[in-house]
């Protein structure tokens, strides 16, 4: 297998997931901004500064990822009346994706033939029973709805589904990389006692070094 390559799957349908998590309004600097006004994300920072655009997305709760989504990525797409939503599934269309059972096949994971095995399985009954209103067979369901609207694994953010493409493009990203900083060549990598101090590092130290005033969780 080749780790050298960006998998459709991964950038088309399953790292997409984040559309869900988009809220509607976001916090900066004392305001709360609606999202169709901030598309334009540098004339918010020229008016309310980056600092304050940094520490609201920090303190703001993501949405759950589901088939729920804010009506400023559904309806108000960059102010423009548009919808994220449904270019998601054009665009899987156009590049030719497998439909949601056959890429479960390809992992390995299990394959819902009929309606009853999805409903309480890896899908709720009420998504069991949208579904059936829009596709003839669960075989014809496809990959960005049916990812998308997955039960999250334990303790994650995405379904079965989309948890094993981000997990195995994760994988090849990682392993492809000859500069990867973890590389056992020492001819290029890092020393044992380089990376111990590389590892100290953690994204809530960098945040509170370069942004006045944050409090960031520790993990």
């Amino acid at each position: 297998m080749s780790f050298f390559i960006c998998r459709a799957e991964f950038s088309t349908v399953a790292f997409r997931f984040g559309h869900s998590l988009i809220r509607q309004t976001f916090s900066h600097s004392g305001h709360h901004l609606d999202l169709k006004n901030v598309f334009e994300a540098y004339k918010t920072t020229e008016r309310y500064g980056t600092n304050g655009m940094l520490r609201g997305v920090i303190s703001d709760r993501i949405e759950a990822c589901d088939r729920f989504v804010t009506k400023g990525v559904r309806n108000d797409l960059f102010g423009m009346e548009m919808d994220l939503i449904s270019f998601n599934v054009q665009r899987a269309r156009d590049h030719g994706i497998s439909s949601y059972n056959d890429i479960r096949r390809a992992l390995k994971l299990h394959v819902y033939t009929d309606w009853n095995a999805m409903a309480g399985s890896t899908h709720s009954l009420t998504m069991v029973n949208d579904f059936k209103k829009v596709y003839p067979h669960s075989e014809d369901i496809e990959a960005y709805p049916g990812g998308m609207t997955e039960t999250p694994v334990p303790g994650g953010v995405v379904g079965e589904t989309f948890a094993h493409i981000i997990a195995m493009q994760f994988k090849m990203l990682r392993y492809g990389d000859r500069f990867w900083h973890e590389t056992p060549d020492q001819k290029i990598g890092f020393t044992d006692a380089q990376l111990a101090e590389i590892r100290k590092a953690t994204f809530a130290m960098l945040f509170c070094e370069h942004v006045p005033n944050a409090r960031v969780r520790n993990n």
